[in-house]
């Protein structure tokens, strides 16, 4: 356990290395490395490399073995093998994960943040995420909400925070707010409400969406910020409870139909899972 967690620090510190850097890139991202240590990580995720870093594969990969751990010892397997990833492209990491780099290698830019966003995302669950999940019920109420909410978290507010972004990029910190309060109200409740684990559970949501929005809208983190003690009125304006059921409200948004025209999709609001 010792040695996963110094694992686990190792990298925090290497992901903070490398987005800190912002000067030119002064190596081009080998691509035969590069396609060398992402076979590892895919073998690992059980997914091809090949698809790896399209659309949401990475995601599924990663969500796929966070809600399989039987314990923090897997999730800090798990973090093990992004920090092998990460290690393995040393020393051109920057220029082979930053948003700049996904698109020298052929990724839309949607395509690129969407990439960069959710290692960051992961970088914030091998970190501080993971401290919280060292306490067992933190961790089964976090891990059972994940595992029972996937199209809350994936399909009715990840997308639509993509959809709102591409649209309309000028109110991007409004939508990244939305996508924040969001996370942090799906985990915050049902289990983690029913074990008096909400505000930690709040924080946990909260700054896995941080994370995820902030190389594509770094300025919006001035503003939207994760406070330990969860801003409880904000998130229940996301929230309502029927006839014992909890609903996640999910405003109106744009959307694109099969021609590829946006239209607002009209609020609404959908089931949470225990």
């Amino acid at each position: 356990m010792v040695s996963s967690s110094l694992k686990v620090l190792a990298l925090c510190a290497l992901l903070t290395l490398g987005q800190g850097q912002g000067g030119p890139f002064d190596q081009p991202c080998d691509m035969n490395v590069f396609q060398n240590c992402a076979n590892t990580l895919g073998e690992f995720l059980g997914t091809s490399y090949i698809v790896l870093f399209n659309d949401l594969f990475l995601f599924d990969g990663l969500y796929n073995k966070f809600v399989s751990a039987t314990g923090p010892s897997d999730v800090a397997t798990m973090c093990n093998a992004l920090t092998t990833f990460y290690s393995c492209l040393d020393p051109t990491f920057e220029q082979c994960l930053s948003p700049l780099g996904w698109v020298n290698q052929g990724k839309s830019p949607a395509q690129a943040f969407l990439n960069d966003g959710i290692l960051r995302q992961y970088t914030f669950i091998c970190g501080a995420g993971f401290q919280l999940l060292n306490e067992p019920v933190t961790f089964n109420c976090i891990q059972t909400t994940y595992r029972n909410n996937y199209d809350a978290l994936v399909n009715q507010t990840l997308r639509v925070y993509m959809n709102s972004v591409a649209y309309d990029p000028a109110n991007s910190c409004k939508y990244a707010e939305t996508l924040q309060t969001s996370w942090a109200a799906i985990i915050s409740n049902t289990t983690c409400f029913q074990n008096k684990r909400q505000h930690v559970a709040s924080f946990f949501g909260c700054g896995a969406a941080l994370e995820y929005t902030s190389a594509q809208f770094r300025h919006c983190m001035h503003q939207n910020t994760c406070a330990w003690a969860a801003n409880w009125t904000n998130v229940m304006k996301y929230l309502k409870s029927e006839n014992g059921v909890t609903y996640l409200r999910v405003p109106a948004h744009p959307e694109q139909d099969k021609f590829g025209e946006w239209f607002q999709a009209e609020e609404k609001w959908i089931p949470l899972k225990m």
